[in-house]
């Protein structure tokens, strides 16, 4: 047998072997997910035997949904519209949302020093790189309205923290949709009354933007 053919048999060995593992990852994350689905109360959604699939279920009468989905490390903003970096899972959970305002990215180190007006985006649905919405600083006129819709009484920053995370230098954001609020993140907490505290947090958090949305302004021509 020559060097060459023993070097192709190596090299397709490793990919079936890696190929492999991540079928087992995917597996795993399935059957994780389904334990998530049980004990919430949820249902999962088989998607297909090489996806992870997906829980949906009602809170108080708003459908939310749990998936996971592939990202890049590096997200574009106005200042930096390339995206860049290595490509890994994250975890989505959502609710439904009818917002008529603002849309809006938070990061939890907005909430750490509440407010922190670094940590806070405005997403222009009209503006994007490569399928990613562009972020861009607020304008001081919006500041205010979203300080009050935050520190109502029926959204505490420091619920709102622990849902993003308990460590302020994490990836995990909240977003603030047309139609949905979702918290974006790395992993899905694993113990019940986190995933529930987290649905909860995206429930009220939906109750205040639909009843006191933050308006757009918009910029006059003339």
């Amino acid at each position: 047998m020559t060097y060459e053919k023993i070097y192709l048999i190596c090299v397709l060995i490793i990919l079936l072997l890696l190929a492999f593992s991540y079928f087992l990852i995917l597996q795993y994350r399935r059957k994780r997910y389904k334990n998530i689905a049980a004990m919430i109360g949820g249902e999962y959604i088989d998607t297909g035997i090489f996806n992870i699939g997906k829980i949906i279920g009602t809170y108080k009468e708003k459908r939310y949904q749990i998936e996971s989905y592939r990202d890049i490390g590096f997200r574009p903003t106005a200042y930096f519209p390339v995206s860049r970096g290595i490509t890994y899972f994250r975890t989505k959970v959502s609710l439904d949302c009818k917002n008529t305002g603002l849309l809006l990215q938070i990061f939890p180190r907005f909430f750490v020093k509440f407010p922190n007006w670094r940590y806070i985006y405005e997403i222009r649905a009209e503006e994007t790189v490569e399928n990613y919405h562009l972020l861009f600083n607020l304008e001081q006129h919006y500041k205010k309205p979203i300080e009050n819709l935050l520190s109502r009484s029926v959204i505490n920053s420091s619920e709102i923290l622990n849902a993003l995370g308990a460590w302020p230098l994490t990836t995990n954001s909240l977003l603030i949709t047309k139609e949905q609020v979702i918290l974006d993140m790395r992993k899905i907490p694993k113990d019940k009354s986190k995933i529930e505290r987290v649905i909860k947090t995206l429930f009220n958090i939906s109750q205040s933007i639909e009843k006191n949305p933050i308006r757009k302004i918009e910029k006059s021509t003339v």
